[in-house]
């Protein structure tokens, strides 16, 4: 939960409205969940919409910056593969 809200706090300045920040963060929600189908349908239900509208703006014409969203995604991976990583070599020092 808190990785999730710091990626979507990194993600802020990539949009140019905060309200599609929120439903992008919704959206994001939806992906990760524990939800057994993804559709269009279930996504939209599980951000809280009853139609999938607000969703398919979000992907089709939303004004965002997609190349700063991935730059932002790749350093919030690289950071958790590092510290992944400085666990494990902890462990294994700590296990010898």
């Amino acid at each position: 939960m808190r990785a999730r809200a710091d990626l979507l706090g990194r993600l802020w300045s990539c949009f140019a409205r905060t309200q599609t920040w929120q439903h992008a963060g919704r959206y994001l929600s939806a992906l990760v969940s524990e939800i057994p189908k993804r559709n269009g349908w279930t996504i939209a239900e599980h951000a809280g919409d009853r139609t999938t509208d607000r969703t398919q703006r979000l992907l089709n014409r939303a004004v965002w910056d997609a190349v700063a969203a991935m730059g932002q995604v790749r350093r919030f991976v690289v950071a958790g593969l590092d510290a992944a990583a400085r666990r494990a070599r902890r462990a294994a020092t700590m296990g010898s």
